[in-house]
């Protein structure tokens, strides 16, 4: 009985969680949505393998963006642009896949030809992406 109920048990919790998680290696299609506050909403398409594009609400702008997976970390870079012309990378993204969220891990922008990761309390201010599609 013991051995019955623990097979039962592990074969729901494989099967709950199977259901949950998206595989990190199947990203391209897939669209993550970023709840900021009402009414904004940040917004990653992945288009590919290795592309991306995202929506800022508060800047009121899409960038395109590369990424590239390593283990369960998805790492980003953000493009900007100038009359349509890439500038450079201006962002560095780390995020964790955690079920079906997206949690920053770092986030650094340019300054100085560097990317200096802001202050850790501001990553709870940044949210986290949650699948839609």
């Amino acid at each position: 009985m013991k051995k019955t109920l623990l097979i039962l048990c592990l074969f729901l919790s494989i099967f709950a969680f199977g259901q949950k998680s998206k595989p990190i290696s199947k990203l391209s299609g897939t669209t993550w949505i970023n709840i900021l506050f009402e009414n904004c909403t940040d917004t990653l398409k992945v288009t590919s393998n290795s592309e991306m594009t995202f929506y800022s609400c508060e800047h009121d702008f899409f960038n395109k963006a590369n990424y590239y997976v390593k283990s369960d970390t998805i790492f980003v870079d953000l493009y900007d642009y100038v009359d349509n012309d890439s500038i450079g990378v201006y962002s560095k993204y780390k995020m964790k896949l955690n079920g079906n969220k997206l949690e920053y891990i770092f986030i650094g922008h340019l300054y100085g030809g560097e990317y200096p990761e802001i202050d850790k309390k501001f990553y709870k201010t940044a949210g986290e992406f949650k699948i839609i599609e």
